[in-house]
C-alpha cells in the first residue's frame, strides 16, 4: 500500500512538473510572439518616420523652390502694371499657378474652419458642407482670376468690364448659396460672413494655447469671435468686422473676454492687443510724418 501511495505521489508530482513545463513553454511562445509583433511594429514605425522625414524634406525643397520663383523679377513686373497695388496677391498667383493652387486648398480648409459653427447650426450634411466650400472656393478663384486679368491689361478694379464680370460672379455665388441653404440659411450665412475676418485672430489664439492646460473650447471660440467682432466699429455699424487688429477697440474687448477666458488664455489675447496698439501708434506716427512733409 505504501509503495502504491508513493507511486501515486511521484506520478502526481511528475504530472504537475509536465504541466508546469507546458505552461512555461506556452508562456515562452507567447512572449516570443509578442516580441516578434513588437519588432514588426517597431520596423513599421521606423519606416513611417523615414517616410515622414522624406515628405518633410520634399516639402522644404518645394517651399524653397516656390520662394525662389516668388523672388523672380517677373512677379514684380506683373504687379508693377497696376498702379494702385504695386505688389498684389493676384500678381503673385498669376506668376505662379502652382502657388495659386496651394492657396485655394488652404482657403477651402479655412472656409471649413471658419464656418464650422454655421454647419452645425444649420445641420448641414457632409455633401452640403462640401458644396458650400466648393462655392466659396470657386468664387475666390474667379475673383483672383479677374484681378489678374485686370493687372495684365492695365485696368483698375473699377473698370466697367471688370466690375460687370465681378458682379456676375457675386450673383452666381448668391444664387448658389440660396439654392443650397435656403433663404433662412442664407440669412444666417450673411451674419456668419460678417464675423469671418476675426476668425484668423481667434484661430491663432487657439493654436497658441492648444498644448497648454487650458486649450480653447469650441464654445469659447464662438464667444470670443463675437466679442472681437463687437469691438469693430464697422461691425457695430452693420458691416463686416475689421480684419486689421489695430482698428479694433481692445479696451472694450478685453474686459468682455475676461469673463469667458482663463487667466493664461487672456494673457495671450492681451499680448495681441498690445501689439495691435503699438501698430496703431506706428500708423499714427507715419501719418503725422507724412502730413508734415
Amino acid at each position: 500500500m505504501k509503495k502504491i501511495s508513493a507511486i501515486l505521489v511521484v506520478g502526481a508530482a511528475f504530472a504537475v512538473l509536465i504541466g508546469l513545463i507546458g505552461i512555461e513553454a506556452r508562456a515562452t511562445h507567447r512572449a516570443r510572439s509578442a516580441f516578434a509583433a513588437l519588432a514588426q511594429r517597431r520596423t513599421a514605425l521606423n519606416l513611417g518616420i523615414e517616410r515622414i522625414a522624406r515628405e518633410i524634406a520634399a516639402d522644404g525643397r518645394e517651399q524653397a523652390r516656390l520662394r525662389s520663383q516668388l523672388e523672380h523679377p517677373s512677379v514684380h513686373a506683373v504687379a508693377a502694371s497696376h498702379a494702385e497695388t504695386p505688389v498684389s496677391a493676384a500678381a503673385l498667383f498669376a506668376a505662379n499657378p502652382k502657388l495659386f493652387t496651394l492657396y485655394l486648398r488652404y482657403y477651402r480648409a479655412m472656409v471649413g474652419q471658419d464656418f464650422n459653427a454655421l454647419y452645425r447650426r444649420l445641420g448641414l450634411s457632409p455633401q452640403q458642407t462640401d458644396e458650400f466650400e466648393k462655392l466659396a472656393t470657386d468664387h475666390q478663384d474667379a475673383t483672383f482670376t479677374l484681378e489678374a486679368i485686370a493687372l495684365s491689361e492695365g485696368l483698375k478694379d473699377s473698370d466697367p468690364a471688370i466690375a460687370t464680370l465681378q458682379q456676375q460672379e457675386n450673383d452666381a455665388l448668391h444664387s448658389g448659396l440660396i439654392a443650397l441653404l435656403g433663404e433662412s440659411g442664407y440669412a444666417q450665412f450673411q451674419q456668419a460672413a460678417r464675423l469671418e475676418p476675426v476668425w484668423p485672430l481667434v484661430n491663432d489664439l487657439a493654436t497658441r494655447v492648444a498644448l497648454t492646460a487650458t486649450p480653447l473650447s469650441e464654445s469659447q471660440r464662438a464667444e470670443l469671435a463675437q466679442i472681437i467682432a463687437n469691438a469693430s466699429p464697422k461691425y457695430r455699424n452693420g458691416g463686416t468686422a475689421d480684419a486689421d487688429r489695430a482698428k479694433l477697440d481692445w479696451d472694450e474687448a478685453i474686459p468682455q473676454a475676461q469673463a469667458i477666458l482663463s487667466e493664461s488664455q487672456l494673457s495671450v489675447l492681451k499680448m495681441d492687443a498690445a501689439f495691435a496698439q503699438v501698430a496703431r501708434l506706428e500708423d499714427q506716427f507715419h501719418r503725422q510724418q507724412s502730413a508734415e512733409k
